[in-house]
């Protein structure tokens, strides 16, 4: 390019990477770089609302330790529930085994 690109090519670059003469020249001229910084800047305001917004909630580790509690408790209760029919199996299969070595 012998000359400078307008700032809707410029812009039309940002946003869409083509034309590819746009994006050699570019590489190769300071101004049109500056200019593309400033066609880029997104501002401090926008910055800060765009850091809150995506800021993690300021409880996120408390509700995740109870999530994660809860989950355990579930999991042990489940556990001493099936438990529960484990015993009464291995006692039933314990009075049936010593039933069938006594009749011989």
């Amino acid at each position: 390019m012998s000359r400078h690109p307008s700032q809707q090519q410029l812009q039309a670059w940002l946003e869409r990477g083509a034309p590819t003469r746009v994006g050699k020249h570019v590489d190769n001229c300071e101004r049109c770089m500056a200019t593309l910084e400033e066609l880029s800047d997104l501002g401090d305001s926008l910055v800060a609302e765009l850091t809150d917004a995506f800021a993690a909630p300021i409880d996120v580790e408390d509700r995740t330790a109870r999530q994660v509690e809860n989950r355990l408790r579930n999991e042990a209760a489940f556990t001493a529930f099936l438990d529960l029919f484990t015993v009464g199996w291995s006692a039933t299969k314990t009075i049936l085994d010593i039933e069938e070595d006594s009749d011989e």
